[in-house]
């Protein structure tokens, strides 16, 4: 298999993980609304063109097998954080389209870095609207606050 032939499979792959983490980040937090409100929540959400962006995935891969430094570790980085940050924008996008949704607070992992347990602001509940804020390999998510 060729370098350019390795690019394009990984970046299928990394696309495809993209999709369905987008969705199952949209689905869990539409969940988490549905049992805080005892009703359906029907909030649309579909992945961005960040999350499908072809040559923004091939060219981060390129740059790396290019590199003189561990390229296993530098792909593995990036399909692994690739999904989270499409799961953690899923679910920010429920949670901003959400008519039910007031706000949300930080939900931390239970290795949460300093950086997460100094923005989790002991319980802080940020604007609906608002982005996570997040770093590579983050798994902190956002537990919706309710009217």
């Amino acid at each position: 298999m060729t370098s350019s032939e390795f690019v394009e499979v990984v970046t299928n792959i990394i696309l495809a993980g993209n999709a369905h983490a987008y969705s199952l980040g949209s689905a869990s937090v539409r969940s988490l609304v549905e049992a805080k409100v005892g009703a359906v929540e029907i909030t649309p959400a579909v992945a961005t063109p960040h999350h499908l962006d072809n040559a923004r995935i091939q060219t981060a891969l390129t740059t790396v097998m290019a590199s003189e430094l561990d390229t296993l570790m530098q792909v593995q980085r990036i399909a692994d954080n690739e999904p989270k940050q499409a799961a953690a924008d899923g679910s920010g996008d429920v949670l901003a389209a959400s008519e039910r949704v007031t706000g949300w607070t930080r939900a931390l992992d239970s290795k949460a870095c300093e950086l997460c347990q100094w923005l989790y602001k002991d319980g802080y509940v940020y604007p609906a609207d608002r982005p996570m804020t997040r770093h590579t390999g983050c798994v902190c998510s956002q537990d919706p606050v309710v009217a």
